[in-house]
């Protein structure tokens, strides 16, 4: 059914708009669950399939019917009509639908592979079904009964949790908010198909304040968040609940407005990206939520499971009422473990999920994957939530690994910023190599002749300038490059797009500390600490706390460094004397 799904939709978009095609299907498959009469009649239209609103007929209540009349008036009837191509198209998938769509579960597995479809409607970008599995098996606060999913999108997240945790004893009230109203019309509809016979669905927008039945709080709070839409927003007299800052990432006043949404025993659940858990902006706010003892676990999903987005997000969970075990104490994990649906998509493995799930009730530690830490040890990493800044460092084998800050031992300097008028000004009677992103490749560092300048004062070389075993990092950019000077590079100054890091001789070794950034857990360590998502950035105070190994004989592993070094510059100088020496030899012979 999955390939026949794949191929009709490949082919109705040919037609139609990807709009259009993804909502015929939504609708011909409600229209092939929720119409139990044998419907014999032969279709001579596409006018035929129109009968989604006649089923809500005799279905009490005016919001259900007017969402499924909505629904209908979405679909661009006549112009799939008069293409008879398309309406061929269409009643053939009406009649596979009619005959495959037999159960519930019927009908989301259609929907979970129009959901995994690159749909790109309006930046909708639907949670994973293996996901939604995972946020299944979480702990609930005792008695959660009401639940809210906000940011909906077609709902699917709240409905997993209602059809796994619903009942008697379990969740019996559930509240869907949406701030497109097409969607919200789709919501109903999949709600009612759930047993829901009242469903209750709201058109919001999470960044504005709501009202009425909109300012209700329940035991549990859902939301994953929307994708590639995280600006910087004037925040001002915002009535947020914490933090002071004018300027805040729309992210974070989401998940403000979500805990104003929990009730004084409820908790939050909320997928985030990785820039949430580590801005320095939103420092403030980690810290109170930190200190109130609110945040009850954080996970790391796995990359690739969201269709056209390829970067990881976070599992995020706050509670107002930690139970007792909880209390002082965050639960983190990493999942890693993951198999492949197609192309790059990726899904989280039951058995992970199952592991997960043991770990996070019973507060196990499993190395490399899971980890419990107290909240003074997420105050001396300041106020940093990212799972795998501890999770790397909490240990080795059996023993604990001592770390310091990077502050303590190294100075770091961001490179000066100028105006292109000021470079061309100062480009005139040019001392130094001005240096940027561009400079650094492989691991070594170029000087472009055509960029150079002279300082513009005179601290400029203290600041900005470079000496032997400076290590060189990129402040922004799409990829991380890191690079060391070498002895006897020329005079340069780094621009503001690099940073540079000037260690202690007394405190630490460079060559040390250039070997850990470069390793895939200095690596690690380095992402564990950037804000942005696609665009990396390593600020001065992030990389001040940056968490690097100690080492006691520090002084003595920078001497068999700098020599190992120093016997390679030699030996590859050497090679490159008598390669050049050689080629010119053979290229005589051949008179070239």
């Amino acid at each position: 059914m999955e390939k026949y799904m794949k191929d009709i939709w490949g082919k109705l978009r040919t037609r139609v708009s990807r709009e259009q095609s993804f909502l015929m299907i939504l609708y011909l498959a409600f229209v092939a669950y929720l119409d139990h009469t044998e419907y014999e009649k032969t279709l001579e239209t596409t006018e035929d399939l129109r009968r989604l609103g006649n089923i809500f007929e005799e279905i009490a209540g005016y919001k259900l019917k007017r969402a499924a009349d909505d629904l209908e008036g979405s679909i661009a009837w006549k112009e799939i009509s008069r293409d008879k191509k398309c309406a061929a198209l269409v009643r053939d998938l009406n009649q596979v639908l009619q005959k495959f769509i037999q159960s519930l579960e019927d009908l989301e597995k259609i929907l979970t592979v129009l959901e995994e479809l690159p749909t790109e409607l309006d930046g909708l970008q639907f949670t994973p079904k293996s996901v939604n599995r995972l946020l299944t098996v979480l702990p609930l606060n005792p008695g959660t009964s009401s639940m809210a999913e906000l940011c909906a999108g077609l709902g699917g997240t709240g409905l997993t949790m209602f059809d796994r945790r619903s009942g008697d004893d379990g969740i019996r009230h559930m509240v869907c908010e949406e701030q497109r109203k097409l969607y919200c019309d789709i919501v109903q509809i999949r709600m009612f198909c759930h047993g829901i016979n009242n469903p209750k669905v709201f058109q919001h927008d999470i960044l504005e304040t709501g009202a009425g039945e909109l300012e209700d709080r329940y035991d549990l709070v859902l939301a994953d968040l929307p994708k590639g839409k995280n600006e910087s927003i004037f925040v001002g007299d915002r009535d947020l609940l914490m933090g002071s800052q004018e300027k805040m990432y729309t992210e974070w006043v989401s998940i403000q407005k979500i805990l104003e949404r929990v009730n004084d025993r409820g908790k939050a659940v909320i997928v985030v990206t990785k820039g949430a858990l580590v801005r320095q902006r939103e420092k403030e706010i980690r810290a109170i939520l930190t200190q109130r003892d609110w945040l009850e676990a954080v996970i790391t999903l796995p990359a690739n499971l969201y269709v056209s987005i390829h970067t990881g997000f976070e599992l995020l969970v706050l509670n107002k009422q930690k139970p007792a075990k909880y209390q002082g104490r965050v639960f983190m994990a990493e999942l890693e473990e993951k198999k492949r649906k197609g192309g790059r998509l990726y899904e989280i493995t039951e058995e992970m999920t199952a592991r997960l799930q043991r770990a996070y009730e019973n507060l196990e530690e499993h190395a490399g994957f899971s980890v419990v830490i107290s909240l003074k040890e997420i105050e001396e990493k300041e106020f940093s939530w990212n799972p795998f800044l501890y999770l790397c460092w909490k240990h080795t084998g059996d023993k604990v690994q001592k770390t310091i800050a990077l502050k303590t031992v190294a100075t770091i300097m961001r490179g000066a910023q100028i105006t292109k008028k000021e470079e061309e000004i100062y480009s005139q009677q040019a001392t130094h190599y001005w240096l940027n992103i561009r400079d650094l490749k492989d691991g070594g560092i170029t000087f472009p002749e055509h960029s150079r300048l002279r300082a513009k004062s005179r601290d400029w070389e203290e600041k900005f300038g470079i000496q032997e075993g400076d290590i060189i990092i990129t402040s922004k950019g799409s990829v991380l490059k890191i690079c060391m000077v070498e002895p006897d590079m020329p005079k340069a100054f780094l621009s503001g797009n690099l940073t540079r890091i000037r260690v202690d001789p007394k405190k630490y070794s460079s060559y040390v500390l250039y070997e850990f950034l470069t390793s895939r857990k200095g690596r690690e360590a380095l992402d564990s600490i950037q804000s942005g998502t696609t665009i990396k950035i390593y600020n001065k105070t992030n990389l001040s706390g940056l968490q690097i190994p100690y080492y006691e004989d520090a002084q003595k592993l920078q001497e068999q460094f700098r020599q190992v070094y120093q016997e390679y510059r030699t030996s590859m100088k050497e090679i490159r004397r008598k390669f050049t020496s050689d080629r010119e030899s053979l290229l005589k012979k051949i008179q070239l």
